[in-house]
């Protein structure tokens, strides 16, 4: 009896300990379960978002090309008002552009020359020109209807008159 009673208490608690192992054993089953139940939202989630990735990128490139449209429009618009409204004027220069940046770039003798190269009345003459062909180019007088002219002083006597001519012919008021 003794000896049953003893392999009887054995075999309980080894039951006992593999009853234990089995619920610690469910326990990781269910936390993997819901582990795995995670990753697979999760890779659900990672399609649609490979899709908006996807979509977003070709807004941006949307964007980009509709940008240096506009910008190349812009350069384009302003570079020909740039145009017409030199060949007015008695210049040191042939001509005066916009660069990709969008600063002013002047050619004298079919070559770039710095802004600093200019004369005083050259520099003073491409500011000018500069605000009435970003006026004529931008529409800005739908805007802003006024152009304030204040310390001309480094203009020539006929660069100066041409200047008058066409804010004349450019305003209402002068």
């Amino acid at each position: 009896v003794e000896t049953l009673s003893a392999q009887v208490d054995e075999t309980l608690s080894t039951l006992s300990d593999i009853e234990s192992e089995i619920k610690y054993r469910e326990a990781e089953l269910d936390d993997a379960t819901a582990e795995l139940e995670t990753l697979a939202e999760r890779a659900d989630r990672v399609d649609d978002l490979d899709a908006e990735l996807a979509t977003v990128r070709e807004e941006i490139e949307e964007l980009r090309t509709r940008k240096d449209r506009i910008e190349r429009d812009a350069r384009e618009a302003f570079d020909e008002a740039m145009g017409e409204i030199v060949s007015r004027f008695e210049t040191g220069f042939e001509t005066a552009r916009l660069t990709a940046d969008f600063e002013i770039v002047v050619a004298r003798d079919g070559r770039e020359s710095s802004l600093d190269a200019l004369s005083e009345g050259e520099r003073e003459l491409v500011g000018f020109v500069a605000a009435l062909a970003g006026r004529e180019a931008f529409d800005a007088g739908d805007v802003l209807p006024l152009i304030l002219v204040d310390g001309v002083g480094g203009l020539d006597a006929a660069n100066l008159h041409t200047l008058v001519e066409y804010l004349r012919d450019h305003a209402e008021y002068l």
